[in-house]
């Protein structure tokens, strides 16, 4: 049995939009033209990024590594993530390209066989599912070609996944569990997309650049809420400042770049954008000011939208070293807790960002923590169970991964005897972050936490079945142990063998 949660990891990976209208306190002087930010020649037949992340990357094999020039590099995962990992593609306004297939390559030794798919998805909306090294058309059902915001890869089938079968004792209870090989690893060597010619695509990803940020304040843990959260391309991810005393106004950010840098605009992603809901319970930025080492500040307002909102500065700012200080916010309903989820700089109209080893050192410190503990041998490896009963059915996953994200996804199926067939009766994703609480007696406590999703099938008379969806802002604890994983109040058990 094989339960492929399309209609739900579409929606966990939704692209978000982009708005380049800028809103300033400032303007350009046009008796001053030195003032004005030079503007780069954009390359016609290259396709621009916003930015892109994957969500399990081995050391020396990021993501970046795709589009290096370097056919002998590529992107590849952490040993024993596989099933359900992938990588993201944001791709900016300013591409004029029209984009209308893609090929994927695997990455040599990955397993993946000529069976093993690529559930692809664009603008958040699953497409197809496809071997490695298939073309596939990306265009809109009849052909039609439509504006690509977003492309995500996931990694839906591999090879050689091993199913043990056991049932519970005294429970009506059949369990299997399938697991990837503990070395085994996916990824890919290349990837390519095609314009309307059948001609192959250059891509430019944000450019990235050495250096360091500090926050004057951060939300614990800072694991989940680091100011490097700022440029990783995920926008569910964000840095939030942690002053009990106030609600943001006030709060710094300090960029120091490895060498000298010319910032002739931003683009900022305002709030916690996890969820809508996450959105409205925290602060957001509204008046901000930016300014480099030795110059005059500007000041700049952001309107209270989710989309990203592009601001071109009248004069550029030029140097290693910036402060941004938040003047004045948009208040949360729930919190008190500011958040930004992502910056992308400009020099005229080259996107980067600050790159740091941050996530690296982040995985290093998890994996650390966990030591000799039940949580080692499970850290980046997903456990997969189907539970069998009499009269229904329940998939579900769970990747707690040693960048102190995570993510779980539940089906329930039941059957309908009218119908004499199976029938999806519920799902659900959650996702986020996690942090270790504490170790004792062979067994380990993790806090989980972030968005939960529900979606239920419900009849109603008269009207027949429809899909009931719920978002909300959650945490759990789960108690892992060698052979179970178990939550205390909306994750279930899981079993590891």
């Amino acid at each position: 049995m094989k339960y492929l949660l399309t209609t739900l990891i579409a929606l966990l990976f939704a692209a978000c939009g982009s708005d380049p209208k800028p809103s300033a306190n400032s303007s350009t002087n046009p008796d001053n033209p030195a003032n004005t930010p030079a503007t780069t020649t954009l390359n016609p037949n290259a396709v621009y990024l916003d930015g892109l992340y994957a969500t399990s990357t081995e050391p020396g094999h990021d993501i970046a590594r795709l589009f290096d020039n370097d056919p002998a590099s590529g992107w590849r995962t952490r040993p024993g993530a596989g099933p359900d990992e992938g990588l993201m593609l944001y791709f900016s306004n300013t591409t004029a390209v029209q984009i209308q297939a893609l090929k994927a390559d695997a990455f040599p030794n990955a397993t993946l066989d000529a069976d093993s798919r690529i559930q692809i998805y664009v603008n958040g909306q699953p497409l197809r599912a496809a071997a490695p090294g298939e073309r596939v058309d990306l265009r809109a059902e009849g052909g039609k070609d439509q504006r690509i915001n977003s492309i995500f890869l996931r990694f839906s089938e591999t090879a050689n996944e091993l199913v043990t079968q056991r049932s519970e004792p005294g429970e009506d209870l059949d369990i299997s569990i399938e697991a990837f090989p503990a070395e085994g690893f996916v990824g890919l060597q290349s990837l390519t997309l095609f314009n309307d010619k059948g001609e192959a695509i250059s891509i430019v990803p944000p450019k990235r650049i050495a250096g360091k940020i500090t926050a004057s304040s951060t939300l614990s843990p800072e694991s989940a809420y680091g100011a490097d959260n700022l440029f990783d391309s995920r926008k569910e991810f964000a840095w939030a400042e942690g002053n009990t005393a106030a609600a943001g106004e006030g709060e710094t950010l300090r960029f120091h770049f490895d060498q000298p840098v010319r910032i002739s605009g931003v683009q900022i992603w305002n709030g916690y954008q996890r969820s809508t809901e996450h959105y409205r319970a925290n602060a957001r930025t509204k008046d901000f000011q930016l300014s480099a080492a030795n110059a005059p500040a500007q000041t700049f307002t952001l309107r209270d939208d989710p989309a990203g909102q592009k601001i071109d500065f009248p004069t550029a700012f030029e140097g290693q070293d910036f402060e941004l200080k938040i003047n004045n916010i948009y208040p949360g309903k729930k919190y008190k807790d500011l958040a930004i989820s992502e910056i992308l700089f400009y020099d005229g109209a080259q996107p980067f960002v600050l790159h740091s080893d941050y996530l690296v050192r982040r995985a290093q410190d998890q994996r650390s923590l966990a030591g000799p503990t039940p949580l080692a041998g499970l850290l980046d490896r997903r456990i997969y169970n189907v539970l069998d009963q009499p009269f229904d059915a329940v998939a579900k996953s769970i990747i707690l991964r040693s960048d102190g994200t995570f993510v779980l996804y539940e089906e329930n199926e039941s059957y309908d005897t009218d119908a004499n067939t199976q029938v999806v009766s519920g799902q659900t994703i959650a996702d986020g972050n996690w942090e270790m609480l504490e170790s004792k007696g062979g067994a380990v406590k993790v806090k989980v936490f972030g968005k939960w999703f529900d979606a239920t099938e419900v009849q109603e008379w008269y009207k027949g079945p429809r899909s009931k969806e719920a978002t909300r802002i959650f945490s759990d604890v789960l108690t892992i142990t060698a052979s179970t994983v178990e939550g205390q109040k909306m994750i279930g058990t899981f079993y590891r063998k």
